[in-house]
C-alpha cells in the first residue's frame, strides 16, 4: 500500500479546485491507499486511469494519449502530439459508380457507417404490363430477375389481308383481271416446274407447297423495301409498291375450261414478296423493319401461296405468286368466251349436237336441220334460244298402211320420205259379226250372224277451171242385195217372240252426195 494526498489531483480542474481547497487545512495529511504512479495523474474519479497528459479526450469521455486516433460522427479524429489537441476530418469514401438498373428495378442508395452505396432494387410496380402481338407472331414470355419479359415470335406463318396462312395454303386472290391472262402455250420453256397434281391450282403452275423451296428463279421482294432494281414492272393497279413483280391470278378456272395440260409452261420467274404484318406494338424484342399491308397487294390472275421462307426482315413468311394460264382450247362445237370480270373464260357450245344410236356425234349448227339416214320420220332442227342452241326434235306419225288396199304400182313416200302412199283401190265388202239381237226386253236365245258392208270407195276433190270451184265426188260402201230372216227373241216375263232382220247379201260402191261445202272462188289476177 502506498500513501497519499487525502484529495488525489485529476485532470478536472474544475474538481481540483473544488476538492482540493477543502483539504488545505489537512496539510501534509496524508493516507494509505492505490495513487497514479510518479509522472502520471489520475484522469478522473470515474476512470481508475493514470495518464500522462489531460489534453486529448475522446467523446466518449475517456482519455487519448498524443497519437491515438478513433473515429466519431463520420470524423476521423487524432490526438495530435504536438498541440496536445483533437484534429478531425471527415471520413472519404471510396468513389462508387452508379449501376445500370433493369426492367422493374429501380436505383437505392443504400448506408453503409459513414458512406453511402448505390444498388438497384426490385419494385413490381415498374414492371412493364403483358403486350398484344401482331398477327403471325406469338408471346414468348421469360421470367427475369424482377419480372417477365415479353417477346413477340414468329408463328412461321404468312399474314395477308388481317389473316394468317400456314405454308402451302393458297392465297385469295382477285377474281377481276388487272392485266390479260396468259394463254396456255404448246410446249413449256425452260425453267418452268409442273405443280404436283392435286395442288389446287391449273396444271402447269408453280406455286410454293408446303414445305418445298422458292421456285427458282423468282423474285423476292423483302418486306418494307423497294423491289431489287432489275425486277419486271407489271401494271396492276391494285396499290402494288412501284417496282415489284405483279402476274395476273385469280381462283381458279371457271367452269367449262379445263386447265393448261401438265408441263405446259409458263414464263419463268415467279413473283414473290412477304406478307404483310401491321406494326409491331408493344412488343419487348420485335422484328426491325415492318411493313404496312399495302407493301403486297396481289393482282388480278395470279395464284398466290404461302411459301416455306421467312422475310429477314419482317420475319413473316413469304408470298408466292404465279400467274393463272388459261386453256382456250375448246371441244368440237364449242368455242371459248371471256367472262367479264373473270380471269378465264369458258368453252360455250356454239352448235347443237346429236348423238347418233352409233354413237355418233352430228355437229348441227344454227338453223340447220339435221334427218338420220335410218330415221326419215325424225328430224333435228338447231335454234337459238335465249342466246343458246337448242336441238328441236320432231317426228312424225304414219297413218295405217296396207299395201293390198293399194292399186298396184302406186306406192310411193312422203316428200320427207318418211311415210308410204298409194292411191286406194276401191273395195266394199261384205263382213259379217256374230252377236246377240236385242229388241227391248227381248234377247235372242242364240248368236245370230249379223252381216255389214265395209271398205273403201273412190273419192275425189278436183279443181274445174270452167266453173272455178273444187269439184266433190264421193262413193259410199254400202248394201246392194239383202233378205229378210226370222230370229226367236225370249222376253223378261218369259214369253217368246219371232224378230224379222235385215241381212246383206252383196255390197257394192255407189255415188252419194258428198257433205255441203265447197271452195270459194278465187279472182284472177291481173299481171
Amino acid at each position: 500500500m502506498a500513501c497519499g494526498p487525502t484529495v488525489e489531483p485529476t485532470c478536472n480542474e474544475r474538481y481540483n479546485k473544488r476538492f482540493q481547497a477543502d483539504s488545505h487545512t489537512a496539510t501534509n495529511y496524508t493516507q494509505e491507499g492505490c495513487f497514479c504512479p510518479h509522472d502520471t495523474i489520475l484522469f478522473n474519479t470515474v476512470y481508475d486511469t493514470c495518464v500522462t497528459s489531460c489534453d486529448c479526450v475522446g467523446p466518449d469521455g475517456k482519455p487519448k494519449q498524443p497519437g491515438d486516433t478513433w473515429t466519431s460522427d463520420c470524423n476521423t479524429c487524432m490526438c495530435d502530439k504536438d498541440s496536445m489537441s483533437i484534429q478531425c476530418q471527415p471520413v472519404q469514401c471510396p468513389s462508387v459508380q452508379s449501376p445500370n438498373c433493369g426492367p422493374g428495378q429501380q436505383l437505392v442508395n443504400k448506408t453503409d457507417g459513414c458512406c453511402t452505396t448505390p444498388s438497384c432494387e426490385c419494385n413490381v410496380n415498374l414492371c412493364p404490363a403483358p403486350i398484344t402481338c401482331p398477327l403471325g407472331f406469338q408471346l414468348d414470355v421469360t421470367n427475369s430477375t424482377c419480372c417477365q419479359s415479353y417477346e413477340c415470335v414468329p408463328k412461321g406463318v404468312c399474314v395477308y389481308d388481317m389473316t394468317e396462312y400456314k405454308p402451302g395454303a393458297k392465297i385469295p386472290t382477285p377474281e377481276t383481271p388487272s392485266v390479260p391472262p396468259l394463254e396456255a402455250p404448246s410446249t413449256a420453256p425452260s425453267g418452268t416446274t409442273a405443280a404436283p397434281s392435286g395442288a389446287g391450282q391449273p396444271s402447269g403452275i408453280t406455286a410454293a407447297p408446303s414445305g418445298a423451296g422458292q421456285p427458282s428463279g423468282s423474285t423476292t421482294a423483302p418486306s418494307g423495301a423497294g423491289q431489287p432494281s432489275g425486277t419486271t414492272a407489271a401494271p396492276s393497279g391494285a396499290g402494288q409498291p412501284s417496282g415489284s413483280t405483279t402476274a395476273p391470278s385469280g381462283a381458279g378456272q371457271p367452269s367449262g375450261t379445263t386447265a393448261a395440260p401438265s408441263g405446259a409452261g409458263q414464263p419463268s420467274g415467279s413473283t414473290t414478296a412477304p406478307s404483310g404484318a401491321g406494326q409491331l406494338s408493344g412488343t419487348t424484342t420485335a422484328p426491325s423493319g415492318p411493313i404496312s399491308e399495302k407493301s403486297f397487294r396481289p393482282g388480278g390472275c395470279q395464284e398466290c401461296y404461302c411459301g416455306p421462307k421467312m422475310d429477314p426482315i419482317t420475319k413473316l413468311n413469304i408470298i408466292t405468286c404465279k400467274p393463272i394460264v388459261c386453256n382456250t382450247k375448246c371441244s368440237e362445237g364449242y368455242e371459248y368466251q371471256t367472262v367479264p370480270d373473270k380471269c378465264c373464260g369458258k368453252c360455250v357450245p356454239k352448235s347443237c349436237s346429236v348423238t347418233t344410236p352409233n354413237n355418233t356425234i352430228i355437229i348441227i349448227e344454227v338453223g340447220n336441220t339435221f334427218v338420220p339416214a335410218n330415221d326419215k320420220c325424225v328430224q333435228y332442227t338447231c335454234e337459238k334460244i335465249n342466246g343458246q342452241p337448242v336441238t328441236k326434235e320432231t317426228k312424225s306419225t304414219c297413218p295405217p298402211f296396207n299395201p293390198l288396199d293399194c292399186e298396184p304400182g302406186t306406192e310411193a313416200t312422203d316428200v320427207n320420205g318418211c311415210c308410204k302412199t298409194c292411191k286406194l283401190r276401191s273395195i266394199c265388202e261384205v263382213q259379217s259379226k256374230q252377236t246377240f239381237i236385242k229388241v227391248n226386253d227381248c234377247k235372242s236365245t242364240q248368236l245370230v250372224n249379223v252381216t255389214s258392208c265395209r271398205g273403201h270407195c273412190g273419192s275425189s276433190s278436183m279443181y274445174s277451171a270452167a266453173a272455178n270451184e273444187m269439184i266433190h265426188q264421193c262413193e259410199c260402201c254400202q248394201e246392194a242385195t239383202t233378205s229378210q230372216k226370222q230370229v226367236e227373241l225370249a222376253c223378261g216375263d218369259g214369253s217368246k217372240v219371232q224378230h224379222s232382220y235385215i241381212v246383206v247379201e252383196t255390197c257394192h260402191c255407189s255415188k252419194a252426195e258428198c257433205v255441203a261445202g265447197t271452195t270459194s272462188k278465187q279472182r284472177r289476177r291481173r299481171r
